[in-house]
């Protein structure tokens, strides 16, 4: 399984799959991207903690770890790869996300409103995106970062100032791994700090959950500090999942809807979602169902 660090054993969904792993008898590692280098006279073979993963292959990959060469190239190494984005990341560059998944919005068969949306790139001119997201979005606005989780790169901005002053900072970010285009977003004031999150495996619901932020955040991830309750999975809401997987492979996926005055907007596909949450709000086991899953896929292929 990959993630970042090797060490993130410790981690509460790393720790699940991993204990579930045992039971099923399934020999799962976790492989730390970061702890990892290539080698090798052709650059194909990637060490980790001194062992070749080319010449050993696994005969599974979970891909826990969203982007980089050195994911890609172990991904190369077994025929059986689970949720690696690869394939999925055209929906996330170069505005293509509005359009590639307009499927659930537009159009005859259109299941779920989506909220003006703006994708800007860092080296743009700032003074020309604030007028843009003024004009079009208006005020407050959601600012989202492509590659952040647990709610860490979402902020609401809430006037012209603070947007100026977003986007003047982030030009300025000379960090190698800086994002070059983030999502900005119309504030839907309707959802007062909650969210409808689905844990989609092959486009089968296996539960869904509201969650609601704590008292003056409008995030409703569980990691800042949301409770969860369990909510009944609504005919649109699995036909948005059965979608999603027919387009874009995706094994396992976090569905994120906001309610909306008239149903539910969407908000994202979380592609490493977080566990814990599902699990006591539903009270399944849903770590277990995703390895039986992975296991039978394996096996039957």
């Amino acid at each position: 399984m990959l993630e970042k660090y090797t060490n993130m054993g410790d981690a509460i969904t790393s720790a699940r799959f991993l204990d579930e792993a045992k039971k099923q008898e399934i020999d799962l590692r976790i492989v730390g991207i970061a702890d990892c280098h290539v080698s090798g006279e052709d650059g194909g073979h990637v060490i980790w903690k001194g062992e070749d993963l080319k010449e050993n292959a696994p005969d599974l990959v979970i891909n826990r770890y969203k982007f980089g060469e050195i994911k890609d190239r172990i991904n190369t190494y077994t025929g059986n790869t689970f949720n690696n984005i690869g394939s999925f990341n055209k929906y996330l560059s170069k505005g293509a996300q509005r359009s590639e998944l307009s499927f659930l919005w537009s159009g005859e068969k259109a299941i779920l409103s989506y909220p003006k949306t703006l994708m800007i790139h860092r080296l743009s001119d700032v003074g020309e995106n604030v007028k843009l997201i003024r004009d079009q979005l208006g005020f407050p606005v959601v600012a989202k970062g492509l590659l952040g989780s647990c709610g860490a790169e979402v902020t609401l901005l809430d006037n012209e100032k603070e947007v100026q002053n977003y986007l003047r900072i982030w030009q300025e970010n000379k960090n190698a791994y800086a994002e070059e285009e983030r999502l900005f977003q119309k504030f839907l004031s309707d959802t007062e700090g909650s969210d409808v999150r689905s844990l989609c495996v092959q486009g089968e619901v296996l539960g869904s959950m509201i969650r609601k932020g704590p008292s003056g955040d409008f995030r409703s991830n569980v990691a800042l500090g949301g409770t969860v309750k369990e909510t009944t999975i609504l005919p649109e809401i699995r036909e948005a999942a059965k979608r999603i997987f027919e387009h874009t492979g995706l094994f396992c996926f976090g569905l994120d809807l906001l309610p909306d005055r008239e149903g539910f907007a969407f908000c994202e596909i979380n592609v490493m979602p977080g566990l814990s949450g599902i699990e006591e709000a539903t009270g399944r086991n849903m770590t277990g169902e995703i390895l039986y899953r992975i296991r039978q896929e394996c096996l039957h292929k």
